[in-house]
């Protein structure tokens, strides 16, 4: 008999997370028992509030609860059968409710590996595209203005040529924790690919956050680390675009990229260009 409602209980619970339905079915069951005798030791209070002081799941806690409600009026004592009945549901129902929450993280954590750059731990330029196309839409709802910056190391080649790849790689990853250490929480930092990495600050003020970048990249330039005794500097030119209501994303982008080649073809190391 509780094989087949355990298969009906546990489709309900995992498919739906119809508590409620669950709910409407023991108290069916419970309204159809004739004998009703005490459990030993225990009756439909007690076993909910012992149920409750358990750490279950919300979805559990909220069901334990309907059927505390539904004993405000008096003890509802239960029989032996009934007893694992509702024993049984509350068991299905935490498992359903792990399973769920595991498949959650899970996809959370894929989600996450999808969007970020594996040696920088910043974003990637799947994560990069998603919040500008967001940045923007917030900046049409409220009138708000934001600001792209396009960072771009300058010779990145001779350090890869000179001391190896390891050497190169720890070079974007010392730009990367640069760029993670010198943001606000509410804006941005990615690789978007090779040695280029893109910094978008929400809603900022254009003149305010025109600084702010030009200043994230005079702590890049003034970088020297080494690597096997070797002195390495890292260097980066700077393109920047700003962004309103009408703006696309990948305009943006395009025009910051513009910006930094005009600053990297001029060899004006120590100022900025500006798409507006």
């Amino acid at each position: 008999m509780f094989a087949g409602r355990r298969q009906v209980l546990n489709q309900h619970i995992i498919n739906h997370l119809t508590f409620g339905t669950l709910f409407a079915y023991l108290d069916a069951h419970l309204a159809n028992t004739h004998q009703i005798t005490e459990h030993p030791a225990m009756n439909l209070n007690t076993a909910i509030a012992d149920k409750l002081t358990k750490g279950h799941s919300p979805y559990v806690a909220r069901l334990a609860d309907r059927f505390a409600k539904s004993a405000d009026t008096g003890v509802m004592e239960i029989n032996d059968l009934s007893w694992h009945l509702i024993e049984e549901v509350f068991g299905f129902a935490a498992e359903a409710e792990a399973q769920l929450m595991e498949q959650e993280e899970r996809i959370d954590h894929l989600e996450e590996l999808c969007t970020t750059d594996e040696l920088t731990r910043l974003s990637n330029r799947r994560g990069l595209e998603a919040f500008l196309d967001k940045a923007i839409s917030r900046a049409r709802r409220h009138g708000n203005r934001g600001i792209v910056g396009f960072f771009d190391l300058d010779w990145f080649k001779d350090i890869n040529d000179r001391l190896g790849h390891k050497a190169g790689d720890l070079a974007l990853a010392h730009v990367g924790g640069i760029l993670a250490e010198n943001i606000r929480g509410c804006d941005l930092a990615a690789r978007s690919g090779g040695d280029e990495f893109v910094v978008v600050l929400d809603s900022a003020v254009p003149d305010m956050g025109i600084k702010r970048l030009e200043t994230i990249a005079s702590l890049i330039n003034k970088t020297v680390f080494k690597y096997e005794g070797v002195p390495v500097r890292i260097h980066v030119s700077l393109g920047i675009a700003t962004f309103s209501a009408s703006s696309k994303p990948a305009d943006v982008l395009a025009e910051a990229d513009q910006a930094m080649y005009a600053n990297k073809d001029g060899r004006k190391k120590n100022s900025t260009k500006l798409a507006y």
